[in-house]
């Protein structure tokens, strides 16, 4: 059975790749495999020795990882500066994919409206006028 961190991520990598890419975003073959290319890269450094790339969740992508994956396309594999800024557009991009899917709060729950809420504004007629 499936963790589902790691149901997550094959879902978005499934939409991301077959779906967002080639037809809400018309990217073309060459740029799909190039995108698919470079998160399998990471996705394969994330997982390590220690992992298999299926059981990888969403979470274990995190900042730090995806930094040293990328000194380490550029340190270890002799990639230049313009491969890994191929490779960071592709995660970028993943990303913003994932968080535009993921549900969002336009407050943190602690600001949410509910009865006695008081914000910090002051209400309009008490605010003086520039003259």
């Amino acid at each position: 059975m499936k963790h589902n961190g790691t149901s997550t991520l094959a879902a978005a990598l499934k939409g991301f790749l077959g779906s967002y890419l080639p037809h809400q975003r018309a990217y073309s073959l060459h740029t799909i495999l190039s995108y698919r290319d470079s998160l399998k890269l990471l996705l394969q450094f994330a997982a390590g020795k220690r992992h298999r790339v299926s059981e990888l969740a969403l979470t274990d992508l995190n900042a730090t990882t995806i930094i040293t994956f990328l000194d380490h396309i550029e340190a270890k594999r002799g990639n230049k500066a313009a491969t890994r800024n191929v490779r960071l557009s592709a995660i970028r991009s993943f990303f913003e994919y994932v968080g535009s899917r993921a549900p969002r709060t336009s407050r943190p729950s602690s600001a949410r409206s509910k009865p006695g809420f008081q914000t910090n504004q002051l209400p309009h007629h008490r605010i003086p006028r520039i003259r």
